[in-house]
């Protein structure tokens, strides 16, 4: 059972930035080691050798969950954002406001159409 106090995804991504050995993957500042001056100087204050922020960038990777089908970390925080709103589900976006905002558009549209074709929607 989760608790409010629990946090599944910021537990998730710093078991990954310490295990991570190898950054293969985007983005292409490695976890900081790789980030550019001005970058560095931008985020961490141009304090030198201080990536520890830059170490959470990560992409999806396996043990962090899948965003379009979350089953773990990801699912969790999900349950979590829902009792803690009052609401029947949650749903992460990404992109910003635009994500979201395109997602509930096409969602409406879906809806609109379907009650348009006989799925439900009267007249």
């Amino acid at each position: 059972m989760l608790s409010q106090s629990d946090t599944p995804l910021i537990d998730a991504i710093q078991r990954a930035s310490q295990s991570v050995r190898a950054p293969f993957f985007f983005p292409g500042h490695k976890m900081g080691e790789g980030a550019p001056a001005p970058l560095r100087e931008a985020v961490l204050g141009g304090a030198a050798g201080r990536t520890a922020p830059l170490r959470s960038d990560l992409p999806e990777l396996p043990e962090l969950d899948n965003l379009f089908s979350a089953e773990g970390p990801i699912h969790e925080a999900q349950q979590l954002a829902s009792e803690a709103f009052g609401a029947r589900s949650t749903h992460f976006l990404i992109n910003g406001s635009t994500g979201g905002i395109l997602a509930a558009v096409i969602a409406c549209v879906q809806h609109f159409l379907s009650a348009r074709q006989g799925g439900g929607g009267g007249r």
